[in-house]
């Protein structure tokens, strides 16, 4: 089951939110490809490997989502909590809090914000990201969680570009 979501009342939308379900037999990239055939625009998205086709021709940015992020260390932290895991859920936690202060504020207000409050932050947690990770093993499940954020942090970071305006 694909699952397709469209709600901008976070962004101050008086659109209706929508949800589309789309029935398919497996889970292979042809899928949403032909789903989103004549989309344009900016798709927030898990790091499915079948979506990679989508971004290739420039029609689709790819936003990566912040809470696949921190889902990865949460789960962590809920069977072995650890000072890394404290501190990192401590660091989203607070970029969270922005979004809270901002949701239903226009476009402009929402990226002067993020760029003054939320870039820094980002700044500073990619680099204890990569500080941290040279502290654990290559193979530990928290180097892992880690690794996905660093892998994926031009698009775990787009949601505060100036061409989202």
């Amino acid at each position: 089951m694909d699952l397709y979501v469209r709600d901008d009342w976070p962004s101050g939308s008086t659109e209706a939110p929508a949800v589309w379900f789309a029935d398919t037999p497996d889970r292979r990239g042809e899928h949403p490809q032909r789903h989103l055939a004549s989309f344009k625009g900016v798709l927030q998205a898990d790091a499915f490997a079948g979506y990679a086709e989508l971004y290739a021709g420039g029609q689709i940015r790819e936003a990566a989502c912040l809470a696949h992020a921190r889902r990865k260390l949460h789960d962590l932290h809920a069977v072995r909590p650890s000072s890394i895991t404290n501190e990192a859920l401590e660091r989203f936690g607070a970029l969270y809090g922005i979004e809270e202060h901002i949701h239903g504020k226009p476009p402009g207000e929402r990226l002067r914000v993020r760029q003054t409050q939320a870039v820094p932050l980002l700044e500073d947690m990619k680099r204890w990201f990569e500080a941290t990770i040279l502290t654990l093993s290559a193979k530990s499940d928290t180097t892992k969680a880690i690794q996905y954020s660093l892998n994926r942090w031009p698009v775990l970071v787009y949601y505060c570009a100036a061409s989202l305006n």
